[in-house]
């Protein structure tokens, strides 16, 4: 279970203890934030902090990474979450050791009276025959805050026919990580392997929104170039400050 913490993150933390609670509770987390990269700095000099830590590690990476994996072992991904993707589209996800070309199927296909796993892989239907790993993806919940039955289980059922090795999840904070602890046995004995927070990392790997320049992730400028992007953030960055101020008052807090 791999979590995503950001500054945001760890203010909300602050306030809600049962998120603060989730946090801790993951086999891993992973720093996606430049400002916890700069803050442990700050604190390991002050000789708050042991070590800092070593690098930020983006959602959209790691999500990168594990698709890959998961294609190198010819195993089944399912997305969980985020916006409305054209299924039936193809997609391609750049990597450092090449391209994978992926079909985002809605598990809406999966038969009921299916009792296998679907194929992993699909064919372009070309003289080329060039071949595509099948990425599956689920809605998940009208309202992530309040799953009704009929969702859980549909949701169920898919998870079952697919028994997928990797998962990712993007219902937004607190909600991904409250149903990821609150389905752990499930997911696990299910064949799931490794689960994945991701927020909005799909909606850049898919196309639905431009990932920043290399330069700008490069010098930690990323969220400024969503912001550009995605105006109404500016309430979200307003933890950011808030972030400042714990650090500091962390940092200059005596003994």
């Amino acid at each position: 279970m791999i979590f995503t913490p950001n500054p945001e993150h760890i203010v909300q933390s602050k306030s809600d203890v049962e998120f603060y609670h989730l946090l801790l509770q993951a086999d891993i987390r992973i720093p996606d934030g430049i400002g916890l990269i700069v803050s442990s700095r700050l604190l390991f000099l002050l000789g708050k902090l042991p070590k800092p830590l070593a690098e930020r590690i983006t959602g959209v990476d790691l999500s990168t990474s594990l698709l890959h994996l998961a294609w190198q072992a010819d195993t089944t991904a399912l997305l969980v979450g985020g916006k409305d993707y054209q299924t039936g589209k193809k997609y391609t996800v750049r990597i450092h050791l090449g391209d994978i070309s992926y079909t985002v199927r809605d598990v809406e296909q999966l038969s009921g009276s299916r009792t296998q796993a679907p194929g992993k892989k699909s064919t372009d239907g070309s003289k080329n025959g060039l071949v595509y790993h099948e990425l599956w993806w689920s809605g998940g919940f009208a309202d992530v805050s309040r799953p009704t039955q009929t969702e859980v289980a549909r949701l169920h059922a898919a998870i079952q026919t697919l028994r997928p090795a990797v998962v990712f999840v993007a219902f937004g904070a607190p909600y991904q990580e409250r149903w990821v602890m609150q389905e752990k046995e499930f997911l696990r004995q299910n064949g799931v392997r490794v689960v994945l927070v991701v927020g909005g990392a799909f909606d850049m790997l898919l196309g639905k929104l431009p990932r920043a320049p290399r330069w700008m992730r490069a010098v930690g400028l990323e969220w400024l170039f969503r912001l550009v992007r995605e105006p109404w953030r500016w309430r979200r960055q307003r933890a950011l400050l808030v972030y400042v101020w714990l650090t500091l008052k962390e940092a200059f807090r005596r003994g």
